[in-house]
């Protein structure tokens, strides 16, 4: 789960919405070859339904645990969810135990097909047209550094959670974000690249594909550094919103990725000379070339 990212009813100003109005789809959208929607395929797995929604809202909160709560993703955002979005709430509990006894409290009459922990304080939930909602549960004695949160509503809670939930969302960006990692880099970049070369030259190609994969993520957040974030941009999954965001250099990953890793390793090089080369150094430069006559 992408994290627990802003609640209720919305009693308070100053708080960010979401308008519950859907996105179109990009026209550069990627489509997978051979998959068709049906009628019935393109009402399942959409977005949390209104009713859903507010049923889950109103079992929060009225969970007697449950002391702070608040929608923390693309359901907070000011221009809402899109036709996909899942549900992020953030829980914050008195008895955690109790909380992370989901199917008890759960609204009644929900028909939920799979309810998985995960990294000890998320709980993702699918209901059976593969609506899903994703659950942050804390207790209230933890420190709200730890909570990851972009945009908020809040759904039960008082001024002190507002002022919690506006610092967790500041450090979100400005400490947590992907593309702050001081690892990010040009040598790094390339140092994946090598090694998904020398996995390919071993015949191990699917082990070839991840570092590859790894080199292309480090690229779009080297990319973001030098560019102004969009408003739903997620600063913590760099591929998220790219096609939106970024069409060209998607399309570009798109190449690399979705093909046999050697000829992705050469892609990624052209790409990274063509936008990079004036500040690379000479042994970058070089490593390039090597790259690209393998």
């Amino acid at each position: 789960m992408g994290g627990a990212k802003g609640a209720a009813g919305g009693e308070r100003g100053n708080y960010r919405r979401g308008t519950g109005e859907a996105l179109h789809r990009p026209a550069d959208a990627v489509a997978f070859p051979g998959v068709r929607e049906s009628a019935e395929d393109q009402d399942s797995g959409r977005s949390v339904k209104p009713d859903s929604k507010s049923a889950i809202l109103e079992a929060v909160r009225k969970h007697p645990e449950s002391l702070r709560a608040a929608i923390t993703g693309s359901h907070a955002r000011q221009d809402g969810p899109d036709p996909y979005s899942d549900l992020d709430l953030l829980l914050v509990a008195r008895d955690v135990a109790k909380v992370r006894q989901v199917r008890a409290w759960a609204p009644e009459g929900w028909k939920i097909l799979l309810c998985a922990f995960h990294l000890t304080h998320y709980c993702t939930v699918v209901l059976d047209d593969l609506e899903k909602l994703d659950l942050a549960i804390f207790a209230a004695e933890e420190s709200p550094a730890n909570w990851v949160v972009h945009d908020y509503t809040i759904i039960k809670g008082d001024d002190d959670f507002e002022a919690q939930l506006a610092r967790a969302a500041e450090v979100a960006r400005s400490a947590k974000a992907a593309h702050r990692n001081p690892d990010v880099s040009i040598d790094n970049i390339l140092l994946l690249m090598i090694t998904a070369w020398k996995r390919v030259r071993r015949g191990e190609l699917l082990s070839a594909h991840a570092f590859l994969a790894m080199a292309a993520d480090m690229l779009i957040c080297l990319e973001r550094r030098s560019r102004t974030l969009e408003a739903d941009a997620d600063v913590l999954d760099p591929r998220r919103r790219l096609e939106k965001n970024h069409g060209e250099l998607a399309r570009g990953l798109q190449d690399c990725l979705f093909g046999p890793p050697g000829g992705g390793i050469q892609r990624l090089g052209e790409y990274l000379g063509a936008r990079h080369r004036g500040s690379m150094t000479t042994g970058q430069i070089q490593t390039l070339e090597h790259l690209a006559n393998v």
